[in-house]
């Protein structure tokens, strides 16, 4: 016979908030269920009902995390306003799981320092003193890449993006190109490549095709700036956009994402069918 899936993951759990000056910082426990996949937190300015679910969630709040790490940073907060948080898990059907609720309010003049940026304070102030200044660089990013995918290739880009907390704020190396990434990388093409509107269908905006992944290269890829820096005032032509080859390539990439995928749901609905026969 067949397995059909209708049961969440158990709910994250010590959901807990700790605020500070124009931020709140939320730390929670992922569930140890064999099919989780990754939680999702929901924050809005009014009261969340306690048994909303998630597709309501989905449509009423803004969605501020998506992975698998245990703690999320949420900046560029009022002072004077209460903030709501809702967090789910889900597993690949998927299933979500019921919501937990919490709310907090950031607390002005109050700072937050982690045992990390104690350390990373000291070792700046050492550096400080020998006045030299090293960039982190990355290897040679190649993709391809779709909305959805979960790769080292999209932890890879998502390690460069972090680098710059302006174009990736939550700075999150989950390794999952969602919705967090897909607005990362909008940043970097409107700051890089003066593309600041669009979709990644129609010119590639939010996804790292192949003109997106050279200025990637080119940006942040090791001991190339001075040879990247002249190729770039060559071909700025190219860079400043999407070519039509670029996108042809790109949307290729993504039907060849899209062709794996549905042989992968085919495979499995035929496995469903066959049980059923039996």
């Amino acid at each position: 016979g067949s397995y059909y899936d209708s049961t969440p993951p158990n709910k994250p759990s010590d959901f807990t908030p700790t605020p500070a000056d124009n931020q709140i910082t939320l730390t929670w426990t992922n569930p140890t269920d064999s099919d989780f996949v990754r939680t999702a937190i929901f924050r809005s300015t009014t009261t969340i009902p306690a048994d909303v679910v998630y597709t309501s969630a989905e449509q009423n709040y803004d969605l501020i995390y998506e992975g698998t790490e245990e703690e999320y940073n949420d900046t560029e907060l009022n002072n004077t306003e209460t903030y709501y948080y809702a967090i789910y898990s889900y597993d690949k059907k998927p299933n979500y799981s019921k919501p937990i609720i919490i709310s907090a309010q950031p607390e002005e003049g109050k700072t937050t320092i982690s045992l990390e940026s104690t350390a990373a304070s000291s070792q700046t102030d050492e550096s400080e003193d020998s006045e030299t200044t090293t960039q982190e660089t990355f290897q040679t990013i190649t993709g391809p890449f779709s909305i959805g995918m979960e790769n080292e290739e999209v932890k890879l880009l998502q390690e460069m993006l972090s680098t710059d907390p302006d174009i990736y704020p939550e700075g999150l190396t989950t390794g999952y190109y969602g919705s967090l990434t897909q607005s990362a990388v909008e940043r970097f093409q409107c700051e890089y490549m003066s593309i600041c509107s669009g979709s990644p269908s129609t010119n590639g905006y939010g996804l790292a095709g192949p003109n997106t992944r050279q200025k990637l290269n080119e940006v942040f890829g090791s001991s190339q700036s001075s040879a990247a820096s002249s190729q770039t005032n060559e071909n700025n032509s190219q860079d400043s956009g999407l070519t039509a080859q670029g996108l042809i390539t790109q949307v290729k990439e993504m039907i060849k994402e899209l062709q794996l995928k549905l042989i992968d749901l085919l495979s499995q609905l035929a496995k469903m069918l066959s049980g059923k026969t039996q």
